[in-house]
């Protein structure tokens, strides 16, 4: 899995990185979000779940993924 995420990020952020320049708004919004689900995917693969801020990165992963949607509709991206 983490072989997956290594070879899809950087492929992922290229394709952001040129849509961004382009000014492609399909193109940002078809490799932002996906960019966001491998961090989160990142978060829980990891093995040192004991910790005490594991539950917070879980929570506020998440929120940051909702925090994605709601500027794209607020700036009229969408």
């Amino acid at each position: 899995m983490i072989y997956l995420i290594a070879a899809a990020a950087p492929l992922l952020l290229s394709g952001l990185l040129y849509a961004s320049k382009q000014e492609s708004i399909i193109g940002e919004l078809l490799t932002k979000p996906l960019l966001s689900v491998l961090f989160i995917v990142t978060a829980v693969i990891q093995p040192y779940t004991g910790t005490s801020y594991y539950p917070l990165v879980l929570t506020g992963l998440p929120l940051y993924y909702a925090g994605q949607f709601m500027i794209a509709f607020s700036t009229g991206l969408i």
